[in-house]
């Protein structure tokens, strides 16, 4: 797979969070046997970094947007000769950027990675970048707190993904230095208020006999006066980058690290991971965000930072008490280590695959309107099957696992799924990578088998479902009879069927003539039944399933959801529906969804 990065600043990889962590994900991915490419932006020849190549553009400029738009041609000329599988944008300003040129002269599938907060951008710069990303192929995100600074500006949150990378691998090594704490208290970063220098240098002249330790980058202007002061504390110890040892040995010597920041444009911040990762007792800010890493009192203390007081006292408890701090950082590493691992990239590499394969659920719903149907069907399908606590759930014609998935995220439910599809299955277990966290992956198992005989004993499960399936059966009563048999007395099953007066079925040849889509086959050129709900119900009787609910679905056709696809025309035509709903219940109803109990 070719894939193509632009990533601004990455000569900046050892110095600056953002673009250190998008070198260790290109360098991730990397190994996954992907040609790998790079537009990146250098300032002198003497900058170093180790992708650099001759099969890359590399821009001369600062790491400025106006470097990027100045060399648009160039972009745009070395993109159609290198005909990239997947165009990846990491930047705040250049997702806009790269979206409109990729939109109007290449059209590759592109992804975005924001690590930074949009809190400092103008609010419709962030409504633009939420725009993107809706109309993107999807985002990686570096933090839940971002996520949300775009999803309140209308950005899908089914586009955003949420991947904890960028740690170096070092840190991740399970801590095994074994050294003494020769500094109480250390802060690193930079000089400035932002990252809450002048607290650092208030706690160290009020606590003259703790040891300070201070790791400074750069200084900025607005500390300059608290700098030169705290060179005469003697009680505090100044380095300046580069240190004259490895920083996390710098940090295994240290009792307790103070991390005081007011703003900091990546989220979390690294200084703060690879403290903890360390196994080192952090205080920090409340800065939006921290709480997401940090349970107070549990594996950290998220304290109020312009309360000195109450932080110094804090600070000299934690140097009395070296078990609460052993136990704080033990837990504080648990955290780290549960997040962050190699599998993260994994999920990036195989979202790649599901892009550049074009899987079922891409093409059905990975739109704007095709999320608002799937998020409608799956809310429908939770609120009827209701999954309990250890119940066991079959759903028959899984395919990949779009309700399995939601399922076993939304429940402690174990899922079976059946599909004779061994092409499907596959797109599936790699949508389980992707999507569902170690424990929850471990609930949802799938076999191949057919509906109209599953693999399965009489009386297994507590609930079945199967939704979008029985319309493709050869013979649909010889499926039913296979749900009940395996559905357990007093268990609850959920069927679809597809409306023999559905608008499809009604203007079925309409339909055919204006929408026509390459990539798959609709439903209505397959070979398919429509159904009678009448004949249905009169069909569990007989079998004494009783009916607990029936509802009517999709009185408006979601190819037009999907066809239009625009947030507005979603409210539009949920409106229209809303009326259609006084016309009799099956008319133009798509789906009967009906549950069961044995």
């Amino acid at each position: 797979m070719k894939i193509c990065y632009v990533f601004s600043g990455i000569y900046q990889a050892n110095i600056i969070g953002q673009s250190g962590v998008a070198l260790r994900l290109i360098e991730n991915i990397k190994k996954y046997n992907n040609d790998i490419y790079l537009i990146s932006n250098y300032l002198s020849e003497s900058d170093n970094f180790d992708l650099k190549g001759k099969n890359n553009l590399l821009l001369k400029g600062p790491n400025t947007l106006n470097t990027y738009l100045r060399n648009t041609l160039k972009i745009v000329s070395y993109l159609r000769k290198l005909h990239p599988n997947i165009l990846h944008v990491r930047g705040l300003l250049i997702v806009p950027f790269m979206w409109v040129i990729n939109k109007l002269f290449l059209g590759y599938p592109i992804v975005f990675s924001i690590f930074e907060t949009p809190e400092h951008l103008k609010s419709h710069f962030i409504y633009l970048i939420a725009y993107c990303i809706n109309h993107g192929d999807g985002t990686f995100v570096s933090s839940n707190f971002i996520k949300k600074k775009f999803v309140e500006k209308g950005a899908l949150p089914e586009k955003i993904f949420v991947r904890y990378t960028g740690i170096k691998d070092k840190f991740l090594v399970q801590n095994k230095l074994n050294s003494t704490e020769d500094n109480d208290v250390l802060f690193f970063g930079d000089s400035s208020k932002e990252r809450g220098f002048d607290i650092v240098c208030k706690l160290a002249k009020k606590m003259p006999k703790v040891k300070f330790k201070v790791l400074l980058r750069w200084q900025a202007k607005n500390c300059h006066i608290e700098l030169e002061k705290i060179k005469n504390l003697k009680n505090t110890t100044i380095w300046y980058y580069p240190y004259k040892k490895n920083l996390e040995e710098i940090l295994s010597n240290t009792k307790l690290i103070i991390l005081p920041f007011r703003y900091m444009g990546m989220r979390p911040p690294i200084s703060l991971l690879e403290a903890m990762a360390l196994s080192k007792c952090v205080i920090t800010s409340t800065m939006g965000g921290n709480k997401e890493f940090i349970n107070n009192n549990k594996n950290g203390f998220v304290m109020n930072i312009s309360k000195i007081s109450n932080i110094e006292k804090k600070i000299l408890f934690l140097l009395k008490n070296q078990n609460v701090r052993k136990k704080i950082g033990d837990a504080a590493n648990r955290t780290i280590r549960n997040l962050y691992s190699k599998n993260e990239y994994k999920k990036i590499a195989d979202y790649y695959t599901y892009i550049k394969e074009d899987f079922y659920e891409r093409r059905m719903f990975d739109s704007i309107g095709g999320h608002h149907i799937s998020h409608k069907e799956i809310n429908l399908v939770l609120r009827l099957l209701n999954p309990k606590e250890k119940s066991v759930i079959l759903e028959v014609g899984t395919g990949s696992g779009r309700f399995a998935r939601a399922i076993v995220k939304s429940s402690s439910a174990r899922v079976v799924g059946v599909d004779p599809d061994r092409k499907i299955l596959r797109e599936g277990k790699i949508l389980k990578r992707i999507f569902l966290s170690r424990e929850d992956k471990d609930r949802y198992t799938c076999v191949i088998g057919d509906g109209h005989a599953l693999p399965f004993g009489n009386n297994t499960f507590d609930k079945v479902l199967c939704f979008r399936v029985i319309k493709y059966y050869k013979d649909p009563w010889k499926g039913i009879d296979e749900l009940i048999r395996v559905l357990k007395p007093g268990g609850e099953m959920v069927l679809e069927i597809t409306s023999n007066l559905s608008w499809e079925s009604i203007v079925n040849p309409l339909l055919s003539f204006f929408i026509k889509r390459k990539q798959f086959h609709h439903f209505w050129e397959k070979k398919m039944i429509n159904f009678n709900s009448i004949s249905v119900k009169k069909y569990f009787m007989v079998r004494n399933m009783k009916i607990t609910h029936e509802v009517f679905l999709h009185k408006m056709p979601p190819a037009l959801y999907s066809k239009l696809n625009n947030p507005i025309i979603n409210n539009i035509l949920d409106a229209f529906e809303s009326v259609l709903q006084y016309t009799p219940k099956r008319l133009f109803s798509k789906s009967i969804i009906l549950r069961y109990k044995k």
